[in-house]
């Protein structure tokens, strides 16, 4: 899987957001980007795939069945604490597929991101609080082969064998836990170092559970510009998606030494004419935005 960091100097090809029409004209006049909840969305299983893969690679290591649950329950305390806020983007610009299912059966757009841009947008509403006040965005593509999948976890528990030994064969770290008060003792099994690093290393691995998805939706060639963060009542926002509530963190694209959008497609049955979107883009000073119409031949 590929993270795109905040610091790099790469040719990254543009990325595309599909949505309908109303979506669009929110993110030109608002000059704003949502990052929506990924518990809500299309996908039942969202997060949950890596949870899996993770049983199977303890289980080829022969740790303990201490461990093993110890490590399963670190991870559930961590997924269970945190969400993830995303913009779900694609890295082809003119697929039906994607206009059949995100803008409006073909009648929305398709809006051009520069990649490198993306991930130097601020929040809207400031910086996230307390201990997530540094929190940035991060670009993932997804990745869809399951033997890719499994090839990753094999190699972040494979950087943490040493930490795994120490605590494989032992008392289990709920009864460490239980010990917290002595300290001495507790360094002296080495096993606080090591549970801290280990509960360190998943943590900073959250995020990957929202970039595993069933190849049956490889089809989108997905990426996504992710925050992971605890909800917190004075920066998130709420919206409504049929009947849920859903959270979002807003992104703000008008700072910045360029905007990130770099293109508009209309979609192969929107009715509006490709002129009408010009003059309406340059009345927001956007006017060197390509403008496209899509090549899909649907009718919807």
């Amino acid at each position: 899987n590929v993270t795109v960091e905040h610091e790099f100097e790469l040719d990254i090809p543009p990325l595309y957001h599909y949505c309908d029409t109303t979506t669009c004209k929110s993110i030109v006049e608002n000059s704003e980007l949502w990052l929506s909840s990924l518990r809500q969305s299309n996908d039942a299983m969202e997060g949950h795939l890596l949870r899996r893969l993770i049983h199977e690679a303890l289980a080829e290591m022969n740790l303990s069945q201490d461990v093993a649950a110890e490590l399963t329950d670190m991870w559930d305390t961590w997924f269970f604490q945190v969400d993830c806020f995303a913009t779900c983007l694609s890295t082809e610009k003119d697929l039906l597929s994607q206009w059949r299912g995100y803008a409006a059966n073909g009648s929305g757009f398709s809006i051009g991101f520069d990649a490198e841009a993306l991930t130097k947008l601020e929040f809207t509403d400031g910086p996230l609080l307390g201990s997530w006040a540094n929190a940035r965005t991060q670009l993932y593509y997804v990745e869809y082969d399951e033997q890719q999948q499994k090839e990753q976890v094999r190699e972040v528990f494979s950087d943490m064998l040493p930490m795994l030994k120490i605590l494989s064969g032992q008392r289990s770290l709920r009864n460490l836990l239980q010990e917290a008060d002595d300290q001495t003792k507790a360094k002296e099994l080495g096993k606080v170092k090591a549970r801290t690093e280990v509960a360190h290393k998943l943590f900073q691995w959250v995020p990957q559970a929202y970039t595993i998805k069933s190849d049956a939706f490889a089809e989108e060639h997905e990426a996504r510009l992710m925050a992971i963060a605890p909800l917190m009542p004075k920066v998130h926002r709420y919206r409504t998606r049929a009947a849920a509530l859903v959270p979002y963190l807003r992104l703000n694209i008008s700072a910045g030494d360029r905007s990130p959008i770099v293109s508009v497609r209309l979609g192969p049955t929107n009715p509006t004419p490709a002129d009408v979107i010009r003059s309406y883009l340059r009345g927001h000073d956007m006017g060197h935005i390509e403008v496209t119409t899509s090549v899909a031949s649907y009718r919807g």
